[in-house]
C-alpha cells in the first residue's frame, strides 16, 4: 500500500511466510525491491523450515551482514538436507558462534554418517549440552557403531527424555530388536517418540506384526507415529495394509505421502509410485526435495520420459534444480529413458560443482546405453578434472570394459583402483572382470578371478563362467567350474540348465 513503511511491510511478508504463502510473500518482496536484512532472514527461515535448501540459500546469500541467528537457521538448513560441506563452510565463516551453531555442524556430520567428525567437533566445543552428545550418539548410530553410540550415551553428566528415545531409536534404525526393547523398558518415563522408536526397531527387524500391536495400543496416534508404523509396512513390502493406513491418516504430511510414494516404488509398482506423487499436490501438499527424488526414480524405472520432462520443469519452478543431489537423479532418470543427450547436458551444467555421485552416473547411463567409448572418456575426464573415483565408478567402467571385449583397459582399471585410489575390489568388481574374461574367452584367467574373490562367489559369477564355457565349447572347464560351485554350497538352477545343455551338445 502507498504509504506503508518497510516495517510495515515487513510484518505482512512475516505473516504471509509464517501461514504458508511463502510464494506469495517471496513475489511480494521482489516486486517492491525489499533489500531488508529483516525480510531475508524471515525468508531463509521459511524457506528452510520447508526443507527448501535452494531458496534459503538465496534469501541468505542477499544479506550482507548476516546475523547470528540468520546463520544458525542455515547451517541447521544444511544439516537437515545432510549438506554437511555446506554447514561446515558457513560455520568456518561466522565471526561468532554460540552453542546451537556447534549443534547444527554436530548434526550436519552425524547425518552424513560422519561420528568421528561429529565427535571431534563435540571435543572442540568451549561448553556442550545434552543436545550435542544426543546428535553426535545419532552419527555413529546411522553408521551402526551401537558400541560407540552407547558409550557416548553412558559418558552423559545428565540424560533426559530425547536422550533416552535417541538411543531406542538409534537401536531400531540398526535393526537391533533387542537392545531398543531393552532401552525401552529402562526408560524413567516414555512419550510419543519412544513408542515410534521401538516399533522403528521392530519394522527395521523384520518384526511387523509387533509393530503393529504396539502402534495399535498407542493410546494416541499423532501424524508421525503413523508415518513411522507406515514407512515401516512399505520397507517390508506390506504394501496393502501400508495404504488402508495412509488412507486412514486424517491429517496426513509430506512425509506420508513420500513413504507411500516410495512404498510402491521399492515393491516394483512405478506407475502407482507416481499416481501418488501427483495426488500430493491435489492434497495441497508440495513435495520437499526427498519427495522429488522418489518421483524422479519413479519415472526412470517407468522409463516415463514425458512425466520425468513434467517433473523437471515441476522441480526447476519449486527451486529446487540447484541441488546437486536433485541433478544427479536428473541425469539418471534421463539416461534409463533412453535420452543421454538431455543427461549429457544436465551433466555439464553441473560445471566445477560436479560431485563424483554425478559423474558416476553420467559414466553408468554410457555404459548400460552400450555407449562405451563415451563412458570410458569420461572416466579419464574425471580424473583429469580432479575428482576421485569411487568404487561405483569402476564398476561402471568394468562393465564398459565387458561389454566391449577390452581385457587389456579393464585389467588395467581393476589394478588402478587398488594401486592409484586405493578402493579394494569388492564381489561386484570380480564379477565384472570374471564376465569380461568369460566373454573373451580366457577361462583360466576368470576361473582364478573366481578363486580370488573376498566373498564366496554367487551365482551371477559361476552362471557367467558357465556361459562363458558353454560359448566356447569347454566341457571339461564347465564340469569343472560346477563342481566347484556345488562345493562352495552354489544352488543355482542356471548353473544347472547350462551345464545340461553343454553336455548334451558334447
Amino acid at each position: 500500500m502507498p504509504g506503508w513503511s518497510e516495517a510495515s511491510w515487513t510484518l505482512v511478508i512475516h505473516a504471509l511466510a509464517t501461514q504458508g504463502h511463502l510464494d506469495l510473500a517471496t513475489s511480494m518482496k521482489d516486486r517492491f525491491g525489499f533489500k531488508s536484512a529483516a525480510i531475508s532472514s524471515i525468508l531463509v527461515m521459511a524457506h528452510a523450515s520447508e526443507g527448501n535448501l535452494s531458496r534459503a540459500r538465496t534469501a541468505f546469500e542477499e544479506l550482507a551482514a548476516p546475523d547470528l541467528a540468520a546463520c544458525n537457521v542455515m547451517i541447521a538448513a544444511f544439516a537437515q538436507n545432510r549438506d554437511h560441506i555446506g554447514a561446515k563452510n558457513l560455520f568456518e565463516r561466522m565471526g561468532e558462534r554460540n552453542i546451537v551453531s556447534w549443534n547444527s555442524l554436530i548434526t550436519a556430520h552425524a547425518k552424513n554418517a560422519e561420528p568421528e567428525l561429529a565427535r571431534a567437533v563435540l571435543g572442540k566445543m568451549p561448553q556442550h549440552d545434552i543436545v550435542s552428545s544426543t546428535a553426535a550418539m545419532l552419527g555413529y548410530a546411522y553408521t551402526g557403531d551401537m558400541s560407540s553410540a552407547i558409550a557416548l550415551f553412558l559418558a552423559m553428566p545428565q540424560r533426559n527424555l530425547i536422550s533416552w528415545n535417541t538411543l531406542v531409536s538409534a537401536y531400531g534404525h540398526s535393526a537391533s530388536v533387542e537392545g531398543a526393547e531393552d532401552s525401552f523398558a529402562r526408560m524413567p518415563k516414555w512419550s510419543i517418540s519412544s513408542w515410534i522408536g521401538l516399533i522403528i526397531g521392530y519394522c527395521q527387524g523384520g518384526r511387523i506384526q509387533s509393530a503393529l500391536a504396539v502402534f495399535r495400543d498407542l493410546p494416541a496416534k499423532n501424524t508421525s507415529a503413523c508415518n513411522a508404523m507406515l514407512t515401516g509396512l512399505c520397507l517390508n513390502a506390506v504394501m496393502d495394509e501400508a495404504l488402508a493406513l495412509f488412507l486412514a491418516i486424517p491429517a496426513r504430511d509430506v512425509i506420508s505421502w513420500s513413504a507411500i510414494v516410495t512404498g510402491f516404488l521399492q515393491s516394483g509398482d512405478a506407475r502407482s509410485a507416481m499416481k501418488y506423487f501427483l495426488l500430493m499436490d491435489l492434497d495441497g501438499i508440495k513435495p520437499d526435495e526427498m519427495a522429488f527424488l522418489v518421483a524422479i526414480d519413479s519415472c526412470g524405472a517407468a522409463s516415463d520420459l514425458a512425466r520425468g520432462r513434467f517433473l523437471h520443469a515441476e522441480i526447476d519452478a519449486a527451486g529446487y534444480d540447484s541441488s546437486s543431489t536433485v541433478a544427479n537423479s536428473l541425469v539418471g532418470m534421463y539416461g534409463k529413458c533412453g535420452n543421454l543427450q538431455e543427461a549429457r547436458r544436465l551433466f555439464d551444467r553441473g560445471g566445477a560443482r560436479r560431485s563424483s555421485g554425478l559423474w558416476n552416473t553420467m559414466i553408468s547411463c554410457y555404459s548400460q546405453a552400450g555407449f562405451v567409448r563415451e563412458a570410458l572418456d569420461l572416466l579419464h575426464a574425471m580424473e583429469q578434472d580432479g575428482t576421485i573415483p569411487t568404487a561405483v565408478t569402476y564398476i561402471a567402467a568394468l562393465s564398459a570394459c565387458s561389454h566391449m571385449g577390452l581385457v587389456e583397459l579393464g585389467t588395467h582399471h581393476f589394478t588402478a583402483m587398488s594401486e592409484s585410489y586405493g578402493i579394494a575390489p569388492a564381489a561386484e568388481h570380480y564379477a565384472c572382470m570374471i564376465d569380461l574374461l568369460s566373454r573373451a574367452g580366457i577361462l583360466e584367467s576368470a576361473e582364478e578371478f573366481v578363486e580370488r574373490m573376498p566373498v564366496a562367489p554367487d551365482g551371477i559369477a559361476w552362471t557367467a563362467l558357465l556361459g562363458a564355457c558353454k560359448s566356447h565349447g569347454g566341457v571339461d572347464a564347465a564340469e569343472r567350474v560346477a563342481e566347484r560351485a556345488l562345493q562352495k554350497g552354489g544352488q543355482w538352477a542356471s548353473s544347472y540348465i547350462l551345464l545340461s545343455n553343454l553336455q548334451a551338445c558334447s
